[in-house]
Formats: C-alpha cells, structure tokens, sequence
C-alpha cells in the first residue's frame, strides 16, 4: 500500500499546482478589471493558502497511461474478449478469394488483349469500330478501380483494427512496466504480459493480411497504366485514322481476292469470342441472379402501374387535347416496360459481359419502334421500320467484323440498300405530300413545335443521307473504306439514336403527365394549379436535352466533337481586358447562366408561397405580397453577387465600384432612388397593396403590380398606367379598399313639389332593403335634404359588400327607385322658370293670353 499512497499524493500535488495557476490567471484578469490593491493581496493569499483540490473547477482527466494495479484482472479480461473480436471481425477482411479471382482474371484479361490490340488496331477502318474498342478498355479500367475501391475498404478497416491493437499493446506494456516498479503480484504480471502478447499476435495476423492486400492492390493497379498504354495507342490509332481519312487505304472492291486471313483461324476466333462471351453471360445470370429478379420486377412493375394509367389515360384527351400523345402512349404499357428495362441492364448489372449489352442494345430498338410509330405520320413509318432492318443488318456486320472482305461487302450492301430504299422514301413522300415538300401535316399537332420543325425538314434530311450513303457506298467500292466507314457508320448510329432519344422523350413526358396526375400529387396545390406549365416547361427541357445530347453524340461519330470542345475553350477563355477589369467569354455565359437561375429561383419560390404556403398559413394578402417580393429581391441580388463573384471580380475593386455607383445615384438619380425606396416603404408600410382601388393625382383604378421602381394601375377604363412609386407617396392617395372592400352608394332623388317626404322616403327604403346585395349592416338610409328649385330633394344612401361590383349595383338601383316611384304616381320634375316679360307689343300679349290655359293667371306685362 505504500507505493499506491506514495502515488496518490504525487496525483494530489500535480492538482495543486494546476489549481494554483488557474486562480493566479484569474487574479490577473481580476487586477485589469477591479482595482490596484484588491489582486495583491488574493495573489499573496493563494501563494500562501492554496484550496484544496476539492474546490476547484472540474477538468476531464487525461487518458490514463497504463492500467491501475488493482484493476488489471477485471481489464484483462474485457481486453481478450476485445481482442477476440477484433480478430473475428478482421476475418472477412482476410478471405481475399474474391477479389483474387476477379483481380487475377482482369489481369489475364487484360493482358490478352493487350497482346492482340496491334492486330485489332491495324485492321480497325471505322472509327465507330475504335470507339467501341476503347469502350471497352474504358470498362476494364471501371472494374480495375471497383476492385481497387473494394481492396481500399478492406485496408481501411484493418488500419483502424490496427491502430486499436497497437493502443491496445502500448497501454498493457505501460501497465506491466509500473507493475515490476511496483513489485505487484506475480499474477498482476502475468495478466499483463498476456494481454500484451495476444495484442501483438492479433497485429502481426493483421498485418500479414494487410500485406497481402497490398501486395494484390499493387498488381492490379498496375493494369491501370496497362490500360491507359493501351487507350493512348487507341487515340494515337483515331488521330491517324482522322488525319488520313481522306487517303485510299484499301484496293478497290472488283480487286479484292480471298482473305488473307483463312476462314478456318476467323471462324475460330469467332468461336472462341462466342464461348467466352456464353460463359461470362452463365455466370452473370448465377453470381448475380437477384439482379436479374430485380429486372424482371421492374418489368413486371412498370407494367402494372402502365396498364392502370391506360384506362384511366382514356378521359384524359377529352379533359384536355394536349394529352392525346401522352394516351397513345400509354396504350403500350408493356412496350415502355421493356424500353426501361434494356435501358436500365448497364445500371442494374455490375459489368454485364459484352455479349449481353449488344443484345440489350439490339433489342431495345425494337420497343421504341412500337412506342413512337403512332406519333409519326403514315408516310414516315416505313422509313422506321427500314431503319430497324439496317440496325439489325449492322449487328450481323459486327459479327463478321474478322472478316475484312466479307464487312466490306456487306457494308457496301447495306449502303447500296440504303441509297435504294432512301431514293424511294423521297419520291414516295413527293406523291403524298406535293407542293408541302414532304411535310407531315396530320402530325404537326400531334408533336411538339421542335419536333413539327424537325419532321418539316424530314425529305430534306432523308435526301441528304440518301447521297451520303451513296458517297459511302462508292468510297467502299473505290477503297476509301476509313472515310466510307466515317460517313456510313455515323450515319446510321445517328439515326438509331434519333429513334431511340425520340421514344424516351416522350415516354418521359407521358411519365410526367402521369405523375402530375396522381392523387397523392393532386394535393399539392402548385402542381394542380400550374400543372400545364409545369409539363410544358419540362417537356421543354427534355426536348433540348435530347437535342443536345443528339448533337453532342453525332459530333462525337464524326470524331470532331473533342477538336470542336477544344476550340470552345480556348474561345470562351479568352480574356477580354478594358483597362484594369479583365473578363472572358466564359465569365459572361456563367454570369448569365447564374442569373438566369437566380430568377427561376425567385419566382419558382414565390409561386410555392402563393399556391401552398400563404393559403395554409392564412397569411394577410398586404404581408404575404411584401414578403414574396423582398424574397425575390433577395435571391436575385444574392444571385447576382454569386455571378459577379464568379466571373472573378475582386471584392475590394467590387466594394470601391458600388461606393462610386452609390455617389452616382446619390447625385444623377435622385428620382430613381427616390422611387427605389418609396417603393420598399410601399411594401413595409403597406398603404396601397396589389388589388387596391385607388384613386391618386387624376388616375382611378386597382394596384396589380408594386414595382422596384413604379406600380401598375388598371385603371376602370382598361389601361395600365405606370405611377412612379414617389407620386403614391407625395401625392394625396385615396385607398377605397385599405381597411376593407365596402362602398358606400348615395343616389339623389328629386321629386315634384306636393308629395308626402315621408312615402318617398319609405319607398327608398324599400328598395333598398329589397335589393339582396345591399349590407343591412351599416343600414341603409333615406334622407330628406331639402328644397330646390323645381322639385324636393332625396338622397338614398347604401353600403355594398364589394367595391368591384358597386356600378352596377347602383344602376340596379336607380332603376328600382324610378320603378317605385312610377308605380305610386309620384312625379319626378323636370327644371321649371317663371318668365317675367317686358316691353312686349300689345298683340303678342293679346296671343299669349288666348293660349294660356282657363284656369291661369293672366299674364304680368310691365311697361
């Protein structure tokens, strides 16, 4: 017990002395702050006093070095069973048959074909060919880094094991080295130096197996410069394809003799391929059946969920002939299944064998085909299916692609075949369609405006690839195979995609109709109100997707879309410099592209609010309308701070420019300024609010728009007339609708002298209390006024609910006071004038008293 009390009281020094500078820092902050006097004297008193270890601030212990003395056997024990289970669960990690197998077999593999890459090189004449070559060696460079990743996480995990073993064995020498300099037990000792032992026995097993992980990652990785020797020699191939592309590279066809290969090696090859290719795909379907099960229920699913939308895709055009292609579509369920299926084998595979992804390839034409036959006019429809032989002709060239005289009959067939049934469809289309140059009418409604573009153009395109072949064909022919094969090839995989792109266009679209149309959707009231925009904006954006991947893929064929990107490069990075700004072409597309994104943003974001937020939220239609627009304010200025800063600006430069633009403002456009903030005092303040009847200056009508600058009044004769918001500010505003939409209604009425006031006030107010817009609160009143000149003076005064509707509300009732009062004999006179005559001639007075009435009085003549 002696060493342990010996070990304590070092522990309960070291604590002291932490605690002692602890208190003398704060005594040091204490002299800053307080006085003079106050720190000497606590300094003096900790230096002479120091607390007990009890009273001071809490610290997290260190880790402890080695383990205590009496806690070694309860330790060792939990540190086995640890160590045990570090060991089993490093095990897997060490079972390396798999990626051993698959590692050893990318090696073979790699190396065979890197053996027969001079052959494969020196015979390839098309550059499609090429391209597929270097497919290929791009997917064994995939499946090196999959294997390469795999290897990488099991070193990983057996690091962290390693780094647990080696704490594990520094903490258990610690703890025997302080057991013999305490003399402890012999059995203290030896549980110790157990546990030690077991830990370095686990890392040296480790550490084999590291070693041998490393030692397999570094053959594997070293096929990665195998194959990037391998792609170099292949862009090394295309270059000197493309450079001599116009240079003869083969006798013409009548010369050409046997083959200089034999067919007996050719066909064995051919075999060989064939063998291999069955054997990868059997052990594809076996290693990765769930994969496949995973495929066919996708299958399986699509077709479900399609056959469900056909019935219900029926009514769809009556609701809204926009849909009518989307429900042609949809009468193909198992059609757009196997679309989605072959397109997704590359995905859902891990590296299918190349056999598998041709026939995926060659039969996803064929659903596409029965998807956007019905899309096209009659007349381009066997156009399609032509197409679809050509694909199935260019497979079987892949297969006798050994063949060198045999490929270069049959492509130089096929393009005789092409020019022949091209020239046919152009003479075909000339008898249908004359005078419209082939235009498919029946279909340029049954299309999007792109598409009724594209398919105006069709004898055109269709003319231009007939002569393309024909120039591919007699190139064939003349021993121009290289560019024969350019053109050809290029031509007919450009087709193929078009066919291709084309189904899933609209296969797309039909998807996104359908779930716009979904239930679960339909709640949502930004999509049920802007369902229309929102389909056509995405089918917008799908369209020009494809168009451009259609283009990007063709230049690609052409083997000019690197040479073309390159010279795009270094035109959008050249800089442009006035004075110290320097800017590029670049800078002004992602300046554009960035704002352009920032007003989408805005207004996606406000319409979400309006259609889905605020009518949740009960959110007063003024507050709503100023939070929406200081939003899009917001995220247009973040957005274009985000494209200055792109563009490269220097912020400091930045910060003096707007100081400066500032200055300007200040002084040059004060008026604009002016209306900058009225406008935001508009939008906080809220006196007039979008919706408003108001009258200001001699413009009358309703807010639709509070502007940045100006806002918009519709006036009630239908013009929209721009009011600087500074106006609505200085000016005298009236607002009919800031507290409320009530208007009051006052209508005069003037009745002949001699009638009851108090009948035709009870008329007036039967009026109006009959009319069922009237409010009844306020109540309506009928007023006396007073005397004029011909008749006594009414006036009917009433409050409507809607300040939209109050004309006509009034005209209602005019017309109900004139019927009242009609009905009850009460007459409404018109102006009358006493006439006072002087100096009339005594035989005109004479005539006027004859015409005067019996009962009136005689006429006043003054001389």
């Amino acid at each position: 017990m002696g060493p342990l009390d010996g070990g304590g009281r070092r522990a309960f020094a070291a604590r002291v002395i932490l605690t002692a500078d602890r208190v003398r820092q704060r005594a040091l902050w204490t002299v800053l702050l307080l006085a003079f006097c106050l720190p000497f004297a606590a300094r003096g008193q900790t230096e002479e006093e120091p607390p007990p270890a009890a009273t001071a601030e809490p610290k997290p212990a260190p880790a402890p070095a080695s383990v205590p003395i009496d806690e070694v056997g309860t330790r060792a024990e939990l540190a086995k069973q640890a160590i045990s289970n570090q060991i089993l669960e490093a095990a897997p990690l060490g079972d390396l048959k798999e990626p051993t197998e698959a590692g050893y077999a990318l090696i073979r593999e790699v190396a065979e074909r890197e053996a027969g890459l001079s052959d494969a090189l020196d015979n390839v004449v098309s550059l499609d060919r090429l391209m597929r070559i270097d497919q290929q060696w791009l997917e064994r460079d995939a499946r090196i880094n999959d294997v390469q990743a795999g290897l990488k996480a099991r070193l990983d995990s057996l690091d962290a094991l390693l780094s647990k073993l080696g704490n594990a064995e520094k903490l258990w020498t610690e703890t025997l080295e302080q057991a013999r300099a305490a003399d402890s037990p012999e059995s203290v000792q030896t549980l110790a130096a157990e546990v030690r032992e077991r830990s370095q026995r686990a890392a040296a097993s480790l550490q084999e197996m590291r070693s041998k992980i490393v030692d397999l990652r570094t053959r594997i990785g070293a096929q990665t410069a195998r194959v990037a020797r391998a792609r170099t020699r292949i862009a090394q191939t295309r270059n000197l394809l493309l450079a001599n592309i116009f240079v003869r590279d083969d006798i013409p066809l009548w010369l050409v003799g046997s083959s200089q290969e034999s067919m007996l090696t050719v066909a064995q090859r051919v075999s060989n391929e064939f063998v291999s290719q069955l054997e990868a795909t059997q052990k594809l379907a076996l290693e990765q059946k769930e994969r496949g099960s995973f495929q066919l229920l996708l299958v399986a699913l699509v077709i479900i969920i399609g056959r469900s939308a056909r019935k219900r895709s029926l009514r769809w055009p009556q609701e809204d002939p926009r849909t009518e292609k989307v429900a042609v579509l949809l009468r193909h369920p198992i059609a757009i299944a196997f679309l989605a299926g072959l397109l997704a084998t590359k995905g859902i595979y891990e590296q299918p064998p190349r056999a598998v992804q041709e026939l995926a390839d060659l039969l996803v034409l064929f659903p596409a085909l029965v998807l956007i036959a019905p899309l096209l006019d009659r007349s381009l429809r066997p156009a399609v299916l032509w197409l679809a032989g050509f694909y199935v002709l260019d497979q079987i060239r892949d297969v006798a692609d050994p063949l060198p005289v045999v490929s270069r009959f049959l492509f130089t067939l096929e393009m005789l075949l092409a020019v022949g049934s091209g020239s046919w469809f152009c003479w075909r289309f000339r008898q249908i369609h004359p005078g419209n140059n082939g235009v498919a009418t029946a279909s340029a409604d049954f299309v999007p405006e792109p598409e009724t573009l594209i398919l105006r153009w069709v004898p055109s395109l269709l003319q231009a690839a007939t002569v393309a072949c024909g120039v591919a064909a007699a190139c064939s022919i003349l021993g121009f195979q290289r560019l024969g094969r350019l053109i050809g090839d290029s031509l007919l995989e450009s087709a193929y995609l078009a066919i291709l792109l084309y189904a899933l266009v609209h296969s797309a679209q039909a998807c996104i109709v359908l779930a716009l149309r979904n239930r679960f959707i339909q709640p949502i009231r930004t999509v049920t109100r802007y369902a229309s925009s929102i389909e056509g904006t995405l089918a917008r954006l799908l369209g020009l997707g494809a168009i451009l991947g259609w283009i990007a893929v063709v230049l690609h064929l052409f083997g000019v879309r690197d040479d073309l990107l390159s010279i795009l490069a270094v035109v959008f990075a050249t800089d442009l410099g006035v004075g110290l700004i320097t800017i590029s072409l670049g800078d002004i597309a992602v300046f554009g592209l960035t704002i352009t994104l920032a007003i989408g943003l805005a207004r996606l974001i406000e319409i979400v609010l309006d259609a889905d937020i605020y009518p949740r939220l009960h959110t007063p239609r003024g507050s709503a309308y100023a939070f929406s627009t200081i939003l899009r304010y917001l995220i247009i200025l973040v957005g274009f701070m985000t494209a200055i800063t792109a563009m490269g600006f220097d912020t400091n430069r930045l910060t003096v420019l707007i100081g400066a633009f500032g200055v300007g403002l200040g002084f040059g456009l004060q008026t604009v300024v002016n209306n900058f903030v009225s406008g935001l005092i508009l939008l906080f303040e809220r006196p007039i609010q979008v919706g408003d009847a108001i009258e200001v200056e001699t413009i009358a009508g309703t807010v639709r728009h509070i502007g940045i600058r100006a806002s918009v009044v519709r006036t009630f004769d239908g013009s929209e007339v721009s009011v600087p918001n500074g106006n609505l500010l200085s000016q005298q505003l009236t607002n009919w609708t800031m507290s409320d939409r009530h208007r009051r209604l006052e209508i005069p009425v003037g009745v002949a002298y001699g009638t009851d006031p108090n009948r035709v006030l009870q008329l007036l107010l039967g009026v109006a209390s009959q009319h069922p817009q009237i409010l009844s609160e306020p109540a309506p009143q009928a007023l006396f006024l007073g005397f004029g000149d011909s008749s006594l003076n009414f006036a009917l005064r009433a409050w409507v609910r809607d300040q939209d509707v109050w004309v006509g509300i009034r005209s209602e009732l005019v017309l109900g006071v004139h019927r009242s009062l009609t009905e009850n004999g009460i007459e409404i006179p018109f102006p009358q004038r006493d006439l006072h005559l002087r100096s009339v001639p005594s035989s005109a007075s004479t005539s006027l008293a004859q015409l005067a009435p019996p009962d009136s009085a005689p006429a006043t003549q003054r001389e």
